[in-house]
């Protein structure tokens, strides 16, 4: 909410009178980011940099996950830079679909890849069961990054 006018744009859609919106600026005017979004922000320059590290080693990459981060991920970052050979997502609903042009499989295709290929695992909540399964399940050597 940088200005007063913002501040009763943005309430106006709650139906929030001016004076509300006015009370409500001043007390939010000196107020920092959240320690929400400082951690957001750390994130997110965590996960660019392993996106610029795998563009800039010019990597084979299967991305694990077709879901929304990684929409998000391919809309607001390099990460449709990347040499993205295809999605991979647990989700049948979402196997045999396309992302931005590009084929979603199941799991099963990690089976006998090769070190060449690297896997970017993009879930924030799923990260160290799929490595596991990698390794584990699919006997995967190449590289696993994680977000």
């Amino acid at each position: 909410l940088e200005t007063p006018s913002k501040a009763k744009e943005i309430l106006s859609q709650f139906r929030v009178s001016q004076e509300t919106a006015a009370r409500i600026f001043e007390e939010f005017k000196g107020r920092g980011p959240s320690e929400a979004q400082v951690q957001g922000k750390k994130k997110l320059r965590v996960i660019e940099k392993k996106i610029d590290y795998l563009i800039s080693s010019n990597s084979k990459v299967i991305i694990w996950g077709a879901g929304s981060l990684t929409s998000r991920l391919l809309a607001s970052t390099n990460l449709a830079k990347i040499d993205i050979k295809c999605f991979v997502d647990s989700n049948k609903s979402l196997q045999g679909k396309k992302l931005r042009d590009i084929k979603i499989f199941s799991p099963n295709i990690f089976r006998g890849l090769g070190k060449e290929i690297k896997v970017l695992i993009l879930s924030n909540v799923y990260a160290k069961e799929m490595k596991d399964l990698l390794i584990g399940n699919y006997n995967f050597k190449g590289e696993i990054l994680q977000i």
